[in-house]
């Protein structure tokens, strides 16, 4: 189910991986197999973005891939329990191959750089990996990137804005920080053969430059954040849809089998913590063979839709009724000891038979009914309202039959 779930996250993105990681940081959920297929599968603990959301908030981390040597951005979020506890957390990687390929586009140099001035993104693919200005962490470039380095392209770091020598030949440098995150942008022009007359208006189009490209960049995460939206709103619809078709019968529209064992399940725990009643009622259609024989199988499926709208109108709303199989039928009614079932059974099995069928006519059930009692599972409380039924069928049909815990008392009770 979790792979499921990421795997539409994955696609309504459009991110390249999605995955589930533990509190530990180790991967339990990967759209792509081969993180989980690999021997040593990475472990994201030191990771900031692991570490925001596992302290409880959201993570973004600019990040770099270590097979494509892409630039990407992770935004992380925390995994709870119902309490409120985080227990690990899901990501999602997106890669900047798209701006990467916008970025070349511009004539000046643009450079993406880390907190160190490591360049991650560019429009001059061969400063890829190198410094712009040395380096003040202990990792050098080679180990982190196992890139071949070089010489920084400037001689200090550029806060904001500053004329200096870049890469041997002098320019204007603008820095620009981008938000939540260690990252920033630079934008050099250089000067060779410019007069120093033209300075302003070179620092206005060095602006402009920088602006237009944050305003770019703004407006394409404004975009994707919108479509990201309608998606995840387009795949809740379709995720309710699923649940709708993978708990319902196709035929009759009631709840199916699956939905029927889950929330019998539910309802038997309750009863035993809080020490409520609960009682079931299984019944089928008498001589159901006959029907489909004599009028054929689309009559019969007939016969089950409007059976199930009959029993459906007759029932409270807390009642669960469910098709088991065939022409089986069964009731779960909560907060309702065997004798009430017993009277509820009888009320269905009268409407029923005074009911008129398209080109069958009149049909009658046979009800059997038991009740929860401590100590019962699933199995033994199915099994005896079962037993049940195949006692109303052998005295006669068309006639309720209780199954106490016990017993040695059975009542019966025969429709008329």
């Amino acid at each position: 189910r979790a792979q499921t779930v990421l795997g539409r996250n994955v696609d309504a993105s459009g991110a390249t991986l999605g995955q589930i990681l533990d509190a530990s940081g180790s991967v339990v959920a990967s759209s792509d197999d081969r993180e989980l297929k690999s021997l040593g599968a990475p472990n994201a603990a030191a990771a900031s973005y692991f570490q925001a959301a596992i302290a409880g908030g959201e993570g973004r981390q600019f990040v770099k891939d270590a097979e494509t040597g892409l630039a990407g951005y992770v935004a992380s979020y925390p995994i709870r329990r119902e309490n409120g506890e985080v227990i690990g957390v899901a990501m999602l990687k997106k890669s900047f191959d798209k701006l990467n390929a916008s970025l070349q586009s511009f004539d000046r140099p643009f450079f993406f750089v880390d907190g160190d001035g490591a360049v991650m993104l560019s429009n001059r693919p061969n400063t890829l990996d190198r410094s712009l200005w040395p380096v003040r962490t202990r990792v050098t470039l080679a180990e982190q990137f196992g890139a071949s380095g070089g010489p920084p392209m400037l001689a200090s770091e550029i806060t904001t804005a500053a004329w200096t020598t870049f890469d041997g030949r002098r320019g204007y440098v603008l820095r620009g920080a981008i938000p939540q995150s260690d990252w920033s942008m630079l934008i050099v022009s250089p000067l060779a053969g410019m007069f120093a007359s033209r300075f302003l208006g070179i620092v206005i189009t060095l602006q402009l430059a920088l602006s237009t490209l944050f305003h770019f960049l703004g407006k394409q995460h404004g975009v994707r954040e919108s479509l990201q939206m309608q998606r995840r709103a387009d795949l809740q619809v379709l995720a309710d849809n699923l649940e709708v078709k993978a708990t319902t019968d196709p035929l009759t529209g009631l709840f199916n089998r699956a939905k029927f064992d889950l929330v019998l399940g539910h309802e038997l725990i309750r009863a035993e913590r809080y020490g409520t009643q609960l009682a079931l009622i299984v019944y089928d259609i008498d001589h159901f063979k006959e029907v489909n024989d004599v009028h054929g199988h689309q009559a019969g499926d007939r016969v089950l839709v409007q059976l199930s709208e009959i029993v459906s109108c007759e029932i409270r709303k807390t009642d669960l009724l469910a098709r088991w199989g065939g022409e089986e039928f069964v009731v779960v009614l909560p907060a309702t000891d065997g004798m009430t079932a017993c009277l509820v059974a009888d009320k269905l099995g009268r409407a029923i038979a005074q009911a008129t069928f398209d080109l069958v006519g009149t049909i009658t059930c046979s009800f059997g009914v038991s009740d929860f009692v401590v100590g019962d599972s699933v199995e033994t409380l199915l099994a005896r309202t079962d037993n049940a039924l195949y006692r109303a069928k052998i005295n006669g049909r068309n006639r309720v039959e209780f199954a106490p815990a016990s017993s040695n008392l059975a009542p019966t009770l025969e429709l008329r």
